[in-house]
Order: structure tokens, then sequence, then C-alpha cells
């Protein structure tokens, strides 16, 4: 080889080099976590709590608020969008719901694959301080006084605060009127002013801190049992209407077409996630604890909450649209 041909030869493999390196370093997709929910409410806050604490393992995750249709629209994008695994999902037990009410849109079982459960928050029944009730039996009576009903906010006709509120109205014999909006921090909005008189939805840190300021009062959980930790002292609904419970969990979730070793990462990002207690300090007061799961665990729940729903409209009477 001549000293041309050397100093060609010699520039090909530094320009090689340069290349892979620049390949290398290109940084994978961006995880991004889809809150079928508006910005500011609980639900949006815990999906960016997470997305902070996956960041270690996944490097760039953000999150994308696409709300409206009681979560319809955020799943709808997610069950249409890339089949990758790095669009996600992040679900509660509403998700469930929807499709047995508004069938069409997405199949829970066929269209998602799950990829664990992040968290555990009981819903609340919570009333406005004008509310001359501090008990669930109270709260009864003073509702079926009312010759034109009782005002609950929720975030969209059958989502499922809705009908958890209606459930927990047909047990109890009282007329409700359904007041939708637009989402979580609305419906807060709603309680602390006046607009309506209740809701039965997870509660979030500036209501508890105006339950403690006695602005709005807690009646009673929808849990199965009594929550020490997370509300103590406050009694479950089933205590009085033995029926009415159901425990909310929230998760993750991907296109069921999406990799399968894509859920193992995942997964595995969501257990380092669930186990960082700055954040479940964070959580705690709003009534939230960390709670991990495998993706069958999940799978499992979602599940059971189809069976709960099912009995739930079956009670109520609502069939598919």
């Amino acid at each position: 080889m001549n000293r041309r041909d050397s100093i060609k030869a010699t520039a090909s493999l530094c320009l090689a080099s340069t290349v892979g390196a620049a390949f290398a370093q290109v940084p994978a997709a961006p995880i991004r976590i889809i809150v079928p929910a508006a910005a500011g409410g609980t639900v949006d806050s815990m999906a960016r709590m997470l997305a902070e604490a996956m960041r270690p393992k996944l490097g760039v995750v953000v999150v994308e608020n696409k709300a409206g249709a009681a979560g319809l629209i955020g799943t709808k994008y997610v069950q249409n969008g890339p089949s990758d695994g790095r669009t996600l999902l992040f679900a509660q037990q509403g998700f469930i719901s929807v499709p047995l009410v508004q069938p069409g849109g997405y199949e829970p079982f066929q269209d998602f694959r799950p990829v664990g459960i992040y968290a555990r928050s009981p819903n609340f029944l919570m009333v406005h301080h004008s509310v001359p009730a501090t008990t669930l039996p109270e709260f009864i009576a003073y509702a079926k006084s009312l010759p034109g009903g009782i005002d609950a906010a929720n975030v969209g006709i059958n989502s499922a605060g809705h009908l958890h509120t209606a459930w927990m109205a047909r047990h109890a014999g009282i007329k409700v009127n359904h007041i939708p909006y637009k989402g979580v921090a609305e419906t807060a909005q709603a309680l602390l002013s006046g607009q309506v008189q209740m809701q039965l939805t997870a509660t979030t840190e500036a209501l508890n801190a105006q339950a403690r300021e006695g602005k709005v009062r807690i009646i009673a959980m929808l849990t199965s049992r009594r929550d020490p930790v997370l509300a103590p002292g406050v009694p479950t609904v089933s205590e009085t209407l033995p029926e009415i419970k159901i425990d909310g969990w929230y998760g993750l979730l991907m296109r069921a077409s999406a990799p399968a070793e894509m859920v193992l990462q995942l997964n595995d990002a969501l257990k380092l996630a669930t186990a960082d207690t700055a954040t479940q300090a964070k959580l705690r007061p709003s009534s939230i604890a960390l709670e991990y799961s495998t993706p069958e665990q999940m799978a499992a729940e979602m599940r059971a909450s189809h069976e709960k729903y099912k009995v739930i409209l079956r009670e109520l009477d609502i069939r598919p649209a």
C-alpha cells in the first residue's frame, strides 16, 4: 500500500468510527405516559411522580394529558398509538367500566397488556360543610329530606365516580343529581364552593387540607375495610350499606401488540418507583399508598374489577349505549 492509499484507509476508518459513535449516542425514544384526565388533579400528579421515579431506569419519561369522555379519549389514543411499548396508559379501575357502557371503543383484555399496579387509593364520600351530617346514616336521612335530591360532582356520566355514586344512592334509597365536570380539579372546586353538596371519589391533598379546616367533610370511604394509615377514623360505606365496597387502583398498561420484553423492562422500573420513599411521603397526604404488582397480578385485579362493574351496571339497569 502506497502512502496515498494508506492515508485514504486511515481517513475511512476514522469516518466509520465517528459515524458509529454518533449512532451509538442517539438516545432511545422517550417513554410517554398518557393520562386520560385533565392536568392538575390527583391522577395527573401521581403520573408525574411516577415518571420522575422511573427516569433512573428508563431515561426520558414524559407525561401527556388527553382528557375527555370519561377517559375514553386518552385510552383510545394509546390503543391506536405506536406499538413499540413506549407509549403507556396511566389507568385506574374506571378503565374497566367504560367499555361496559360504551362498547366498541376498546376491549381492556384484548387491546391492552398490563405492566403493573402502581398505587391504591380509597374513594371517599365527601360533603360540603353546609350539609348537616357527620355520619353516613345522617347523610342518607338528610338526602332523603330533599325533595329535589342532592347534587353530586363527577368527571363524566358513566365515569367510575358517577357509577359509584349512583350505586350507593340506589342502596341508600336517595335521589342524586349527577353534575359532570371536566376534571378532578373542577369537581373539587365545585364541592368547595357549594355548587354541589357531595362527591364520591379519590381525595386530594388540597381537599384533605380543606377537610381539616372544616370546609368539607369526609363521611365514609368506599373500600372493603378501614385504613388506619391513609384515613384514620374514617368508617367504610359498607358498615351501613354492606354491598357497597370497591377498592381503587392505579397502574400502567400498554398496547397488547407491544413487545413482551418491554413489559419486563417497564415493570422493573415500576418496582423501583413504588419503593421510592420520597414519592410515598408526597402521596400520603392525598390518602394514596404505593403498591407494586406484577403484570399477572394486575391482570387479576382487572378481572375482579370487571366482575364488580358488571354487578353495578346490572343493579343500576344500565345497558350498553
